[in-house]
């Protein structure tokens, strides 16, 4: 019979062009757009299903935390002494110039990493109360570890 669901979509997917933005009239780009959010949306998805989540009272994961934890600020270099690095420069040249200015940068996100991990040890210890970012700090240690 070819007024059937099959014959109908049988027709639809072997006759007409297969979609894509140029079809709409949109940029070609617009399709790696959509690709990037389906897979964040997916990836999100996923890590929401395996677990990972929960609050900072008990069960195993605070050990599991804290490990990591301790594992990352053993390994988090010390900030750049930048006296000592502005006092081997002799020529002040546009390059020279940039990676002061990324020297600086780097210790203020190293600086951030410390005091960020050190707040969380607090948070762990039940020194401080847990707020929003260490909450989420602890779930993307627990989920990357």
């Amino acid at each position: 019979m070819p007024g059937d669901y099959e014959h109908l979509r049988n027709y639809i997917e072997s006759s007409l062009p297969a979609e894509s933005p140029v079809v709409y009239g949109m940029h070609p780009n617009a399709e790696l757009s959509l690709l990037t959010q389906q897979g964040e949306i997916l990836f999100r998805t996923v890590i929401e299903v395996s677990g990972g989540g929960g609050g900072g009272g008990g069960g195993g994961g605070g050990s599991n935390i804290r490990s990591t934890l301790e594992g990352y600020l053993e390994r988090l270099p010390e900030e750049l002494n930048m006296v000592e690095i502005e006092s081997r420069v002799v020529e002040k040249t546009p390059y020279v110039v940039a990676a002061l200015q990324e020297t600086g940068r780097m210790n203020a996100l190293l600086a951030e990493m410390r005091r960020s991990m050190e707040e969380l040890t607090l948070g762990l210890d039940g020194a401080l109360n847990m707020s929003d970012k260490m909450e989420a700090l602890a779930k993307g240690l627990n989920t990357n570890s």
